[in-house]
């Protein structure tokens, strides 16, 4: 395994927890799940996005950000109280592309918004946001979108440089 160059410090996954409280400012009605959660915390039935935040690498922050933003305008558009049914209820990166599930199914506007972003993640490196490519990596064979500068990047090789 070739050794990678190492990321800018804004790129590294340990910015998240800071990123994600910025998120939630900027998309009150999006992530309303992380503000005021619809079950309590620490139970089977939490949700994800209360629970853990938004789990994904970097490189898809700005894909992130792009599509909170058109939720947020649309869930903006609807009535008062209906808004808190197309909260966003999980955020990840599964099977190497970026899935974002709603409390309840969306507008035809929202539900275009999570599918561009679908597409376009299995189009843009996870870790460093070039181009990508989707494939199956590593002996356990899990799917991840990655440019050729990190085909074999791995987080332990970060964590490893830093010790």
């Amino acid at each position: 395994m070739r050794r990678q160059p190492p990321l800018p410090p804004a790129l590294r996954d340990g910015n998240y927890p800071r990123w994600n409280l910025e998120l939630v400012e900027r998309y009150p009605r999006a992530l309303a799940e992380m503000r005021s959660p619809s079950r309590p915390l620490g139970y089977v039935d939490t949700r994800p996005l209360a629970r853990w935040g938004i789990e994904v690498r970097a490189g898809w922050r700005g894909l992130v950000e792009r599509t909170l933003a058109r939720l947020e305008a649309e869930i903006a558009a609807q009535p008062l109280e209906q808004q808190a049914q197309f909260r966003v209820v999980d955020i990840k990166a599964k099977f190497g592309r970026l899935t974002i599930h709603l409390e309840a199914s969306g507008t035809a506007t929202m539900e275009a918004a999570i599918h561009d972003a679908f597409e376009e993640s299995a189009r843009l490196c996870e870790v460093c946001s070039a181009p990508g490519e989707l494939a199956e990596r590593g002996p356990t064979g899990w799917w991840s979108t990655r440019c050729r500068n990190h085909e074999d990047w791995s987080p332990h090789d970060e964590a490893a440089r830093l010790n």
